[in-house]
This record gives C-alpha cells, sequence and structure tokens, in this order.
C-alpha cells in the first residue's frame, strides 16, 4: 500500500478476522468435544464419523489462524515486508500448504461419509467410531507427507528474498518447481482431492434428487389418507441424511467461493514464470476468509449447531 492509513485499516481488519476465526473453531471444538462427553452412550452411533471429521477440520482451521494468519497480519502491518527471516517463511509455506490439501481431504471424507450414508445404508451403518478415527488420520499424514517435498522445492526461492519478501519471487526457482515431482505433489496435494471433491458431490446430488424424487413418487400413489410410521418411508433416517448431505455442499460451495479467485491469481502468476508480486498479499486473504465462514456453515448441522447453544448457554 502507498497510503499509511490503508496500511493500517487493512491490519486492523486482517486482525479482527484472525481473531474472530481462533474464537469461532474454539467454541465449535469446545462444543462438539463437550457434547459428545455428555451425550448417552446408546445415543452415539456412526453419526459421529462427521462429528469427528468437522472437529478435526475446525481444529485445522484453529491451527491456520494462530500460526498462518497471525504471521499474515504481522506481514500486513509492515506493508508486505517479511521480518522473521527464512526459516520461518519456509515454515509458513508449509503450513499453508498443509491447510489447503487438510482441508481439502477433509471435505472429501466427509462427501464418502454421505456417500456411504445415502448410497450403501447397510454398510454404513457397520462402520464404527474407528472408521472416524482413520479418515481423520488420512486427512492430515498424507497431506502432510505431500506438502513436505513440496516445500522443499521453495526453499531456494525463499532465500533470495530472505530479507524482504516470503514469497517465491526468483525466476529460476520458479523454473526449477515446474518439474515432474513437484507437479505430482501438487496434484496429490490439491488438484486431484479437488476433483474428487466436486465428482462425489456431483453424484451425491443425482442420488439425492433420485431419492426425492421416488419419494414424491411413493407418496402420490398412495391411498388418500394413507401415510406410514412418520410421515415418509423409511424417513427419519434418510431425511437426516440428506440434510447432512447439504451440509456437505455447503461446506464444498464455501469452499469454493472463497479459494478459486485466489488459487486463479496464484496459478495465473505460476504458469507466466513471474512469481507472486507482494501486493498481491490481500488477494491470499480472500481464501482465509473460508476459515472464518466454515464454523457458520458447520452450525447448519442441527446436532452442531445444538450443542453449540448448550454450551453458549
Amino acid at each position: 500500500f502507498a497510503d499509511p492509513s490503508a496500511v493500517a485499516t487493512a491490519s486492523v481488519l486482517m486482525a479482527v478476522l484472525t481473531a474472530f476465526t481462533l474464537f469461532a473453531n474454539s467454541v465449535i471444538i469446545l462444543a462438539m468435544t463437550w457434547s459428545k462427553k455428555n451425550r448417552p452412550a446408546k445415543a452415539r452411533s456412526n453419526n459421529e464419523i462427521p462429528r469427528h471429521l468437522m472437529t478435526s477440520l475446525a481444529a485445522c482451521d484453529l491451527v491456520w489462524g494462530g500460526v498462518g494468519m497471525t504471521l499474515g497480519v504481522a506481514e500486513v502491518a509492515e506493508n508486505g515486508r517479511w521480518i522473521f527471516g527464512p526459516m520461518v517463511c519456509v515454515f509458513r509455506l508449509y503450513v499453508t500448504y498443509v491447510w489447503v490439501s487438510v482441508s481439502v481431504y477433509h471435505v472429501n471424507c466427509l462427501a464418502v461419509d454421505r456417500c456411504l450414508a445415502i448410497c450403501k445404508p447397510w454398510l454404513y451403518r457397520s462402520l464404527t467410531n474407528k472408521t472416524g478415527y482413520f479418515m481423520v488420520a488420512v486427512s492430515w499424514v498424507v497431506p502432510a507427507a505431500l506438502c513436505i517435498g513440496t516445500v522443499s522445492d521453495v526453499i531456494t526461492g525463499t532465500e533470495t528474498d530472505k530479507n524482504t519478501t516470503c514469497f517465491i519471487t526468483d525466476l529460476e526457482c520458479m523454473k526449477r518447481l515446474k518439474t515432474f515431482s513437484y507437479g505430482l505433489s501438487i496434484f496429490l496435494a490439491f488438484y486431484g482431492p479437488f476433483l474428487c471433491l466436486y465428482l462425489l458431490n456431483t453424484f451425491l446430488m443425482i442420488k439425492v434428487n433420485f431419492i426425492l424424487k421416488k419419494r414424491e413418487s411413493i407418496d402420490t400413489n398412495k391411498p388418500y389418507g394413507q401415510v406410514s410410521g412418520n410421515g415418509h418411508p423409511k424417513s427419519g433416517q434418510g431425511s437426516g441424511n440428506i440434510r447432512a448431505f447439504k451440509t456437505v455442499g455447503i461446506l464444498v460451495v464455501g469452499f469454493t467461493v472463497c479459494w478459486c479467485p485466489a488459487l486463479g491469481i496464484v496459478c495465473l502468476y505460476f504458469n507466466l514464470l513471474e512469481g507472486l508480486p507482494p501486493h498481491l498479499t490481500v488477494v491470499l486473504w480472500m481464501s482465509y476468509i473460508n476459515t472464518a465462514v466454515n464454523p457458520f456453515l458447520y452450525c447448519m448441522n442441527r446436532s452442531v449447531r445444538q450443542a453449540v447453544k448448550r454450551l453458549l448457554e
């Protein structure tokens, strides 16, 4: 920014966003953990799997808020100048890559969970909490391992600007990043999961639409006044699964809206071999908004909303 007042305004706004991110995700984690401890054992079932995944995703956003966004606030306050040295810069880049990848993997696992619940209900009922813990472990370990190789290729670029910026601005470094190993890591960590995510949700949308039309057809063909136990055949669990699918779908939409502009700009500069100019730091904060929006999206799930309400009462 050329205007010091603009720097101050941006710093305050981003500091507020960071503080809210930390608070909101902490509330989600505490509410989900507290509600699990206070729920009777007979009330727990494999519907705990999406709760585990949402709690873990909130923890991921909390870590990012405490590390990446906090460092980002300091960077904006210094008008894009990096004051923490090259090692912290590399650590920040690594946390950034891991955060994005872990988030995508978590939402993928949520989509898989809903896919099994809707398409294979008998199989889904046989799943236990261990399945949820396994999904959480995969969503953290695989991205963390993939991003180690990604960041190791970036270190040279950060050293060229060790006292000025924390961006990949060196032309030779950018050329070295266009390697098969780097491209494979990026595909497995980001683009592959993104593709799977949209394919899964497209399939689920088609399946849910088919189920809803089938229900309408059954209800229409019934004699007047005849209804099954609770108004719809198997409506209790089926409706719950569909509502949960809508929550996952909204998470996907929120993730897409927040991330597409930032990823588009980053990919554009990467492909042009120009690096990302420091003044475009603010663009990346568009994607950071996702961490502040997610807690609201979690609360669209009734059980999460009730847990938060009980915690805050």
